[in-house]
């Protein structure tokens, strides 16, 4: 009986109440759904492991994204590539799983992001 209620909380739990790190109720840092956000990032155009929204507002964006040539070790940095990737994205309008902005130094997960 215990197992059954877990379970009907778990899935009561939205998938759209995480967001990157800490933001939304994930408190893992740096990661989205067992992904961490740092790494090599193919864009698609179906079937990706995450929706992703631009926000150009910097106190908007979810997580801070710094493109990258060499490979990415912090937290936001993205090195985009048409192989192997760590994980998949797919820009979108709306029904995002969380937002980004494009920024030139200090990528990762805003200190005072906006609730929504």
């Amino acid at each position: 009986m215990r197992l059954m209620l877990v379970f009907i909380a778990l899935m009561a739990t939205p998938a759209a109440a995480q967001s990157p790190g800490g933001v939304g109720g994930d408190q893992r840092p740096c990661e989205f759904q067992g992904h961490r956000l740092a790494g090599r990032v193919r864009v698609v155009d179906a079937f990706p492991d995450f929706n992703v929204k631009i926000e150009d507002d910097e106190r908007k964006g979810e997580l801070h994204v710094r493109r990258v040539e060499q490979p990415a070790e912090l937290c936001g940095e993205w090195q985009f590539v048409d192989g192997m990737a760590d994980f998949t994205i797919r820009f979108v309008e709306s029904g995002e799983d969380f937002t980004i902005t494009w920024v030139k130094d200090k990528p990762g997960i805003p200190d005072d992001p906006v609730q929504r």
